[in-house]
């Protein structure tokens, strides 16, 4: 009878240490989860204060992080024409009021009602070439430039 006491003892002391074990493995999950939680708040504030300083202080910003903020530049610069073609694919155009996509043939934006250029497709194949050889958008600020632009209208920097 004493061996079944001891044995149940043994497996009593086991069973509470699993449980122990269960607890601490249970608190370092939930540690885990709260560091990642926090990890990923601490990283999605940084780009939000990261993209308000460089939209506050572009010129500072330029000087300050040079490569970092061609790389931007150069990156918006394809998103915006990858987005333009895009719309044109898909026979839309841009709202210049309130930057609403819209139907190709509307005269008009039905988000702010503004009366919309209306878009003709090139004569000429040469002029089509002539557009799509120049950039859409200056490669020093990456503000949009019109087709026939020579010079940003933003930072004077000259087209090629």
């Amino acid at each position: 009878m004493d061996f079944f006491n001891k044995m149940g003892d043994k497996l009593q002391n086991v069973g509470k240490e699993v449980t122990k074990k269960t607890k601490d493995l249970g608190g370092v999950v939930s540690l885990n989860s709260q560091i990642k939680d926090s990890e990923a708040g601490l990283e999605r504030v940084y780009k939000i204060l990261g993209e308000k300083y460089y939209k506050s202080f572009r010129e500072e910003a330029s000087q300050r992080f040079r490569e970092e903020t061609d790389e931007i530049i150069k990156i918006q610069s394809k998103l915006d024409s990858d987005k333009e073609q895009l719309r044109a694919l898909k026979g839309l155009k841009l709202c210049s009021n309130c930057g609403a996509e819209v139907d190709g043939n509307a005269l008009h934006c039905p988000m702010c009602g503004t009366e919309l250029p209306v878009i003709t497709p090139a004569s000429e194949p040469e002029s089509v070439q002539e557009e799509q050889s120049k950039p859409a958008f200056c490669p020093s600020c990456g503000a949009p430039l019109s087709a026939d632009a020579k010079f940003c209208g933003k930072c004077g920097t000259k087209i090629e």
